[in-house]
């Protein structure tokens, strides 16, 4: 998948604010503080006890589900998260906690060999509008605002009834603000309405 040249038209106030010192600098703090909340408690140093495993074909699973994960970003730069590509029509589905309070999202397509959120192209993105939000299940879709010039990669979906305890699992994102990387585990169990808070005062159902 090749990188998108010149993706879209966007207003001059949008493409001022993605190219200003103060947005760049907000995006950096917000990158360096993702990664801080998102440490896990983990301070480096050897990890004992724990064996790994691999997903067979995962790399050719990596290449051929990255182009579908987009980079969101903030028009104040006052958050990120990754996004998925679900249709030809430009369709994103996010976590409402990424869009929370935001009307209208940047969006950074997959770059082979960008690995550094602070090397993104500030000329290369889209505007993509919030149109939809589910608090209680944090999820949240968006539609880009011009489709044109862009070639997307939506992303297949499975059969939820295929789904089995023990199968393997992979995702792909911007964990503590590292770009398009690769994860994998297990299902551990099918719950149903399960509940959890993802902060203080905010519980989620799924």
């Amino acid at each position: 998948h090749e990188s998108n040249s010149k993706l879209i038209k966007v207003s001059d106030k949008e493409s001022e604010l993605a190219k200003s010192g103060k947005f760049l600098i907000s995006f950096i703090n917000t990158t360096n503080n993702t990664k801080e909340k998102m440490s896990l408690g983990y301070k480096g140093g050897v990890l004992k006890g724990i064996t790994t495993r691999q997903i067979a074909g995962a790399s050719n699973l990596y290449k051929k589900c990255a182009p579908s994960v987009v980079l969101l970003v903030a028009l104040d730069a006052s958050s990120l998260g990754s996004g998925t590509l679900v249709s030809e029509n430009g369709e994103i589905i996010t976590n409402w906690h990424v869009v929370d309070g935001q009307e209208k999202m940047l969006v950074w397509f997959y770059e082979k060999g960008l690995t550094d959120l602070q090397s993104l192209d500030p000329d290369n993105y889209a505007i993509a509008e919030v149109v939809a939000t589910d608090r209680k299940r944090d999820l949240a879709l968006l539609k880009l605002t011009d489709i044109n010039n862009i070639k997307l990669n939506p992303v297949k979906f499975g059969r939820y009834y295929n789904l089995e305890i023990a199968q393997d699992v992979f995702a792909i994102g911007h964990p503590e603000a590292l770009a398009w990387s690769f994860s994998y585990g297990v299902i551990s169990q099918l719950r149903k309405d399960h509940k959890w808070q993802y902060r203080e005062g905010i519980e989620l159902t799924a």
